[in-house]
């Protein structure tokens, strides 16, 4: 009987030290890639500078229009950034949870039909600056059938 409360005290530790926590983010809106940025797929930009080299704004008039606003002080962004496509392609973060000494980045991407023109598939998510140092992994979730 001793072996085996020592044993489901372990189990339990083991599975309390793999809690996961739900982590914030907002959707960055109105922005594009730029053509001449060299932008691996998955990254992480800590600075304006850094962002404005990959990304361009993308304002229009009415509501909604202005691009979001980043307050780097206090904010970093993750984005992911998959290669020019003549493919119908969407992709929307889902959840962003720290796990374990990580962030885990799942996000959903659906690929459509064919397209007599070009796009750069991406979002960006806004996360707050406290889970910047933590490596971030992506878990992306392919077609899911309708």
């Amino acid at each position: 009987m001793k072996r085996f409360l020592i044993f489901l005290a372990a189990v339990l530790s083991f599975i309390c030290c793999q809690t996961e926590t739900a982590i914030p983010f907002s959707v960055a809106r109105n922005f594009f890639v730029r053509s001449d940025a060299d932008v691996p797929e998955n990254v992480r930009i800590t600075d304006q500078a850094t962002f404005e080299g990959v990304f361009g704004m993308a304002a229009f008039m009415g509501r909604d229009g202005q691009p979001t606003s980043i307050d780097w002080d206090r904010e970093f962004v993750i984005a992911v950034v998959k290669p020019v496509t003549d493919v119908e392609t969407v992709m929307e973060p889902l959840s962003l949870i720290k796990k374990g000494g990580a962030l885990v980045l799942s996000y959903s991407l659906v690929s459509g039909q064919d397209m007599s023109y070009t796009i750069r598939p991406f979002f960006i998510i806004v996360v707050d600056k406290q889970w910047e140092d933590l490596p971030v992994v992506f878990d992306e979730q392919p077609n899911i059938p309708g």
